[in-house]
């Protein structure tokens, strides 16, 4: 299967911005990465009211699939981004703070696309017994992206002392 990359990650490509600590480029991804959140959290939310059927559940997930996987491809492509232009930047801390986040992030994509892509395979149950788990992991990943993730990507302006 050829992997794509996503719509949102030919920003990426020349995303270190201007030289001045400007990503002018790199706004409109997280902008769409925020769309993509919620959307992905209003189905969340339609997946918790349907819980105790797990036909209707699996239903609504398969759904989801694609946005799902799409999403989260396109984040495993982001944090190395984010780290090189902060890198650029010169904002060496927040460069660590983002391989950090690229490394934990990781995991977490790689569970939740394999629960994705497992909806054509695993029993209903099976999956209806996973979905409470994955959706803990996405809800919490995206407060932790919208809180600390996300602002690495505003120029910080330097503090002046009075």
């Amino acid at each position: 299967m050829r992997q794509r990359t996503s719509p949102h990650f030919a920003l990426l490509a020349i995303v270190v911005g201007d030289g001045k600590g400007c990503a002018p480029r790199m706004q409109p991804t997280v902008d769409s990465f925020r769309e993509a959140h919620l959307r992905l959290l209003e189905r969340l939310d339609q997946a918790d009211a349907v819980l105790q059927s797990p036909e209707n559940l699996v239903a609504l997930l398969r759904t989801m699939r694609d946005l799902v996987l799409e999403h989260f491809r396109a984040k495993d492509e982001f944090y190395p981004a984010l780290t090189s232009f902060l890198t650029a930047r010169g904002d060496l801390a927040g460069a660590q703070l983002a391989r950090i986040f690229e490394q934990n992030m990781k995991v977490q994509s790689a569970a939740v696309q394999r629960f994705f892509e497992s909806l054509g395979r695993a029993q209903n149950q099976q999956i209806a017994d996973g979905y409470r788990t994955v959706a803990l992991v996405m809800r919490q990943r995206f407060s932790t992206e919208e809180k600390a993730v996300f602002p690495l990507t505003v120029k910080k302006e330097p503090r002046v002392k009075k």
